[in-house]
C-alpha cells in the first residue's frame, strides 16, 4: 500500500447459522471473480477479531475509488452471495498515510 491509497473498512457479524468456511468461500469468490478485475482495486483482506466479528479491508488506488468500488457491489451476484451471509455493523472510508 502506498500513501494516498484509499481504504474501505467494513465491520460485520456472521448471520446466525453461517459457517466461517461459507463466509471465506463467498469472500474469495467475490474478490477473485469480481473485485480483482475492477479498475483501481488494489487488494482485499478479511480479518477475524477476538470478539467473533469480522473486518473486510478493501484497498484502492485512491479514496474515491474505494467509495466507487463499494457502491459497485449492488446487483453483482458474487457480492450479493457474500452480503447474504453477513450482518453489517459499520462501513468507514479512509486514506493511507
Amino acid at each position: 500500500m502506498l500513501p494516498g491509497n484509499g481504504v474501505e473498512i467494513g465491520r460485520f457479524h456472521l448471520r446466525e447459522g453461517v459457517s466461517e468456511e461459507a463466509l471465506f468461500s463467498a469472500w474469495t469468490r467475490m474478490t477473485s471473480e469480481y473485485l480483482s478485475g475492477e479498475q483501481g482495486w488494489r487488494g482485499q483482506r478479511l480479518l477475524k477479531l477476538q470478539d467473533g466479528s469480522f473486518i473486510d479491508l478493501a484497498f484502492a488506488v485512491n479514496p474515491a475509488y474505494s467509495q466507487s468500488l463499494c457502491d459497485s457491489w449492488a446487483g453483482n451476484p458474487a457480492c450479493a452471495a457474500f452480503l447474504d451471509l453477513i450482518e453489517p455493523v459499520s462501513i468507514e472510508f479512509g486514506t493511507i498515510f
